[in-house]
């Protein structure tokens, strides 16, 4: 397996000349994703088909203290245990804006907790055919809907959303 190490050199970019495109950063089996502190603007962060169990040793989805910002967003598919903690995500990007903050969609034993969004997604967190999951203590404001659900066995708790005309859709 080939392990590389990526590092972003990031520049303010003023609201007229912000890319209308999204980047995408995505990571697959024998990858890890230690996203720590950072500040992610306009990029899509896409983990798929990764072990965090501890199983795999050279496997990780750790999302833990970033800003995502502008059309960014966290996109996480196929995943056993990832982690996604104490993110803020924001966006008044122009219609449209990015589908969802958090997707996590075929994973299982998710810990989604302690997260802050703010913005027009069309769905604050997204989960699709997830099974024993959790959603703690996150909130989730200005979204089209809070909480989507669509799994087995959700822990959905403590989480707090405003000013969203649906809170939550099972």
């Amino acid at each position: 397996p080939i392990s590389c190490l990526i590092f972003w050199t990031c520049k303010k970019i003023s609201s007229t000349n912000r890319p209308n495109r999204l980047g995408t950063l995505v990571g697959g089996p024998d990858a890890m994703i230690e996203l720590v502190r950072a500040r992610v603007a306009d990029i899509s962060v896409r983990p798929t088909s990764m072990d965090n169990t501890g199983f795999k040793p050279k496997e990780r989805v750790n999302i833990s203290g970033n800003f995502f910002v502008g059309m960014a967003n966290l996109y996480i598919t196929s995943c056993d245990t990832p982690s996604v903690k104490n993110n803020r995500f924001e966006t008044s990007a122009p219609v449209p804006p990015p589908t969802y903050a958090i997707y996590v969609g075929y994973c299982q034993l998710a810990e989604i907790k302690n997260n802050t969004i703010v913005g027009g997604y069309a769905d604050g967190l997204c989960f699709t055919a997830d099974t024993d999951s959790s959603c703690v203590g996150n909130s989730i404001a200005k979204a089209a809907c809070g909480i989507y659900w669509y799994g087995a066995n959700a822990m959905i708790k403590e989480n707090t959303v405003s000013d969203c005309p649906t809170a939550l859709a099972l």
